[in-house]
């Protein structure tokens, strides 16, 4: 079994920093977030910087709230045109162009995660059954203490985590870390019990489902608990019909590309950004989803550039949630992949990505029938997450969406007992 051998990594791998800041920033501050509600219904938004009480400097009206705070800060782009974005590579900017040390570490980080990552992946298959036996066994205990610490961490307050911790580590950094760690878990839980099923502990590989579904469940990410629901339902369907559930990822992929703007247009217009059943948290996204959806036209084929989420205008103020406070209009990212995809690297880059998801996606309807249903189940539920949480580019997710596979090439390596 081959993972996206060779082609897999061009896209994806040219970018993978949290916020374009040089530091990574996790989506989980999303869990506090405020609105204010306008006299005529719906939640508005606050001036950007620099703009004047009827627009955003560039065309575009925005509301201005009583009493906010100074809008937030912006942070530089890679750079629009450089050589870290589709626009770069269509316009071919020198390395050393405005922005370039921004897409010489996107493209580093190319190299250091996803060279290594896809030769892994194309080694494994030549492994023996014995050869995966022996990994496994030096794996599957090392997971196991991973587990016992995240449950360790969750259960009592991070007791690890604040003996170590230095002084100026805050409340959400804590959260941050422990939500990344879970959602790490909830990927990684699938290819454990498969590897488990396939050396013939089948009451193990039902509790590496069971166990960590338990434990992201007390944790405050919203996004581990949806992975982990998602490969599970996507698991049974692939084992009633692979085909169905292949073309159904297909349809997504496709529709998720292409509709992602009348989608976000559509759930504000719902009014589900009021509903007061929804999580505040996804309040947040609708209203932010809505916005970008407003700027996909700005640039339609090359986009703001790789990063450039925080560059696009309108993006300096917030929006006022009632009893809560003030959150950004577009939080580092737009927190779904399609979006995120489309905003920073345009139609070229939509179906650039789109391609390469296809082609990975046909290659997992094509492995073994025996691992066929998780790969897919694991393909799915790392989709599903993006649409949601976190950065499209953000290497700790990356790197834990390549291991995953890779205990998944490693499952495929072992000749099932039964």
């Amino acid at each position: 079994m081959q993972l996206c051998k060779g082609r897999c990594g061009l896209w994806a791998g040219t970018a993978h920093h949290g916020d374009g800041t040089g530091r990574a920033r996790p989506g989980l501050h999303f869990d506090f977030h405020l609105f204010r509600r306008s006299d005529h219904g719906g939640l508005r938004a606050a001036d950007p910087a620099g703009a004047g009480a009827g627009g955003d400097g560039a065309g575009h009206p925005v509301h201005r709230p009583v009493g906010l705070a100074a809008p937030l800060p912006k942070a530089r782009p890679v750079c629009r045109g450089g050589p870290g974005s589709v626009s770069g590579l269509v316009r071919g900017q020198p390395v050393l162009d405005r922005g370039g040390s921004k897409g010489i570490t996107a493209w580093a980080g190319f190299l250091y995660i996803w060279i290594p990552g896809l030769c892994l992946l194309s080694l494994l298959p030549s492994l023996s059954d014995a050869a995966a036996r022996r990994i496994a066994r030096w794996l599957l205990p090392a997971v196991a203490v991973g587990a016992a610490l995240l449950a360790i961490e969750l259960l009592f307050d991070q007791p690890i985590q604040h003996l170590f911790a230095g002084s100026g580590k805050e409340a959400l950094d804590f959260e941050r870390d422990l939500n990344r760690a879970s959602l790490l878990l909830a990927l990684m839980a699938g290819p454990v019990a498969l590897l488990l099923w396939r050396l013939g502990r089948r009451r193990l590989a039902a509790a590496a489902l069971a166990l960590p579904l338990l434990l992201v469940t007390d944790s405050t990410s919203q996004s581990s608990v949806a992975a982990l629901l998602g490969l599970l339902i996507l698991l049974g369907m692939a084992c009633l019909s692979w085909r169905a559930t292949a073309g159904l990822l297909a349809v997504g992929i496709v529709a998720g590309l292409t509709l992602c703007g009348p989608i976000a247009i559509w759930m504000k217009q719902a009014g589900l950004a009021d509903a007061d059943w929804m999580p505040l948290s996804f309040r947040h996204r609708i209203l932010t989803w809505d916005f970008v959806a407003g700027r996909l036209g700005d640039q339609p084929w090359i986009g703001y550039g790789l990063e450039g989420s925080r560059a696009v205008p309108g993006t300096g103020g917030a929006f006022i949630l009632p009893g809560v406070g003030p959150v950004p209009i577009l939080p580092v990212h737009p927190h779904n992949l399609f979006q995120q995809v489309r905003l920073e690297l345009g139609w070229i880059g939509a179906a650039l990505v789109g391609l390469l998801l296809l082609a990975i996606l046909r290659r997992l309807t094509r492995l073994d029938h025996t691992i066929r249903p998780m790969a897919l189940a694991l393909f799915g539920a790392a989709i599903f997450t993006q649409c949601f949480a976190y950065g499209a580019w953000q290497a700790w997710l990356i790197c834990g969406m390549l291991f995953a596979g890779a205990l998944l090439a490693l499952a495929g390596r072992i000749r099932d007992p039964s």
